[in-house]
């Protein structure tokens, strides 16, 4: 027995120089982890702009040494690579990209250092296709050096995380890096690049203007070249346009006095396309349902619905004719005629560009059914307490 103990004891000793361990790898404490990166382009030269991942705050040690903030370095070089190479020689330890959570575009970048970024981004091992990509056309230093408010680190800024924004008021959806590279290389498909900023106005703390990034319009990319932008105010017709709308608000007027305001969700989109006389044509079919969340005047739900259904349409129409002076075709309607008709696409096209006019869209067909009217009739509160007390 003694034996065969002493003989398992030696058989696993033997084991253990076989055993594979990390031997080369390194504490966390000692790897800087890159959280964002922004891209510029000026005299021929590539600057970038890489945002340290900061984790200070989520430990109570670090909570106690005071406001926490973004870290920021820049390179300048004649390739975007040799632009981080570039930073690299001032940099205190090694920087880990694995971890890299949004790439931010200026809009001289988007003109001409995007395809050059793109395959830097999706050949280096270490990044990946997942993360957030942006476009802005203000100050890269100062975008990524805002800190988000209430927040022990900026990897829950709007940088790391737009999408949980994006559920409850939905305007601009959020892009990753592989959606980009889909829709960029795809024939007749523009690419909705969600636009950052720094919104200086509508926080403060302590009595001082507190700025926070916010993402406020949508630029235009088709057949592989920068159009422009669409700010929020223009983008209104898109939300109606694209399914994955979580959340939207519509406000309804009646001669020019608000009545209702009804929240609309996950809107279903249909596009028929058809060729006539050499010319596409579109027929667009929007199905929504609405809750009414607001309510400024007694109505019916009838009434509602068909306010709603006017004002959607009229919205859609704007909204494209305004991407078409850019030349950009904002309802992917080239893309429609494309998989649905592949043959008459390539007769219609040149250079793979379908010609678009404000005719191209032959009818929208809005169906808006009101879901519910919240907690309440569609009664306003004050006018019921009006009847109570006129009946007594």
């Amino acid at each position: 027995m003694r034996m065969k103990r002493t003989l398992l004891l030696i058989m696993l000793v033997g084991t253990i120089p076989l055993l594979t361990s990390c031997w080369n790898a390194r504490e966390i404490d000692k790897i800087f982890f890159a959280h964002a990166v922004g891209v510029d382009y000026k005299d021929g030269q590539y600057i970038i702009y890489t945002q340290l991942a900061n984790f200070q705050g989520l430990s109570r040690e670090g909570a106690q040494t005071g406001k926490p903030t973004a870290q920021v370095g820049k390179g300048t070089g004649e390739t975007i690579d040799t632009a981080f190479h570039d930073m690299y020689r001032s940099t205190q330890r090694r920087i880990f990209w694995g971890h890299l959570s949004a790439v931010v575009f200026s809009e001289a970048a988007l003109e001409h250092a995007f395809q050059d970024t793109l395959d830097l981004f999706t050949r280096f091992r270490e990044t990946r296709y997942t993360m957030w990509v942006f476009g802005t056309d203000q100050p890269l230093i100062e975008l990524l050096s805002t800190f988000p408010i209430q927040e022990p680190t900026n990897a829950f800024s709007r940088l790391g995380d737009p999408s949980d924004i994006y559920r409850q008021s939905s305007y601009v959806e959020p892009m990753r890096l592989f959606q980009l590279i889909r829709d960029y290389y795809e024939p007749g498909k523009t690419v909705l690049l969600p636009q950052i900023t720094v919104d200086r106005r509508r926080w403060r703390e302590g009595g001082s203007q507190r700025p926070q990034l916010a993402i406020q319009a949508v630029g235009l990319i088709k057949d592989k070249n920068f159009k422009g932008w669409l700010n929020r105010e223009q983008l209104r017709g898109s939300r109606w346009m694209n399914p994955a709308t979580q959340r939207a608000p519509l406000v309804l007027k009646e001669k020019d006095k608000t009545v209702a305001v009804v929240i609309s969700q996950k809107p279903d989109v249909k596009i028929e396309p058809q060729v006539k006389g050499g010319r596409a044509y579109f027929r667009i079919q929007v199905k929504l349902k609405g809750t009414v969340i607001q309510l400024n005047q007694h109505s019916t739900e009838e009434k509602l619905a068909s306010l709603a259904e006017e004002e959607i349409k009229k919205q859609i129409l704007k909204t494209y004719r305004l991407a078409l002076e850019k030349k950009a075709d904002i309802y992917q309607l080239s893309q429609v005629l494309y998989r649905k008709n592949p043959d008459q696409w390539h007769q219609l096209t040149e250079k793979g560009v379908l010609q678009l006019d404000q005719d191209s869209i032959q009818s929208i067909q809005v169906d808006m059914k009101i879901r519910h009217t919240g907690k309440n009739e569609l009664v306003p509160e004050l006018e019921k307490r009006d009847r109570l007390d006129w009946t007594r």
